[in-house]
């Protein structure tokens, strides 16, 4: 389901996504907007998980006999959960990726059940995108440096986006926490914010750089990271402290360092619930060598 943000003032999905309905709506679908790009072939076609449809396995078959013809290059899912995807492999169709949210409030969408898909040892292990890394632009310099007021308050000025992230996963992350205030966004102020601010200082660079940075370090299944939130930016481009903000170089910065032990149990601490029956750190902590283990980053497909 598309986000608020990407639809436009007429309430039209700016996005091509895939339309669920019988197999010959789909390829009607596909066919058209080859015709409009004039091309031979799509790269990738995604398929968002709709909650209730039974249609995902239909446009599935759909699409990989398209993918046969030579029309698709390849198929990703987009938030598929994991009883989709087994049902999706026991009728032969083997997704390339799987994009789901992931970031330090909301990791539970890769720790767990998911897991499974991306540690095959048959040659068709997963890769996962994850969205959302930085919550919407909460994960942000410009709400470490917002005052907060003793009632606890949002700021005023918060998009649709995070509004929504506010209603959702902070809220989710701030039933699992004790502690930090009286009220949601107090905590994660307190809690998360505040850890990342000091991480920052730390290393010198932007609260946001640390939480991107932990979205990749922490998964050694990774094929790319989407960031597509505007880093809270205001409506005149600076922060509170009218320091204007670079979000490229922000980004960027995510590459010219690396969380230590300390700094990784720290957010270990105040991350949002995971559930597992062996401690997570052991997952992506390489205890031989010391410090923790990252996808090789010549990879190109993780350069911003």
């Amino acid at each position: 389901v598309p986000d608020d943000d990407d639809v436009d003032e007429k309430g039209k999905d700016r996005y091509n996504y895939v339309p669920f309905g019988n197999g010959l709506v789909v390829r009607e679908s596909i066919s058209d907007s080859l015709l409009r790009m004039g091309c031979d072939s799509i790269d990738c076609v995604q398929v968002p998980y709709q909650k209730g449809s039974l249609y995902h396995l239909d446009v599935l078959d759909v699409l990989f006999d398209m993918q046969r013809e030579g029309m698709i290059r390849s198929i990703e899912g987009l938030n598929m959960p994991p009883e989709l995807l087994t049902s999706a492999e026991s009728c032969g169709f083997h997704l390339e990726n799987n994009q789901i949210q992931y970031n330090i409030l909301d990791p539970t969408s890769y720790y767990g059940n998911m897991k499974q898909f991306y540690d095959k040892d048959d040659g068709k292990k997963m890769k996962l995108l994850t969205s959302s890394p930085l919550a919407g632009g909460l994960l942000a310099d410009r709400y470490v440096k917002y005052r907060l007021g003793a009632d606890g308050r949002p700021p005023p000025d918060l998009s649709t986006s995070q509004r929504r992230h506010l209603q959702t996963t902070v809220r989710s992350w701030a039933e699992y926490h004790e502690g930090g205030g009286n009220t949601p966004w107090m905590k994660f102020h307190n809690l998360v914010l505040g850890t990342l601010g000091d991480i920052s200082f730390k290393h010198r660079t932007s609260a946001a750089a640390v939480a991107l940075r932990w979205s990749m370090q922490t998964n050694k299944h990774l094929g790319s990271v989407v960031v597509r939130s505007g880093l809270g930016l205001g409506k005149e481009g600076v922060d509170y402290d009218g320091r204007p903000y670079e979000r490229t170089q922000d980004l960027r910065e995510a590459f010219g360092f690396e969380l230590d032990e300390e700094d990784m149990e720290r957010l270990y601490n105040v991350a949002g619930k995971i559930d597992l029956s062996t401690d997570p750190m052991d997952d992506f902590y390489n205890g031989e060598n010391g410090g923790f283990s990252l996808e090789d980053l010549s990879n190109k497909k993780l350069w911003l």
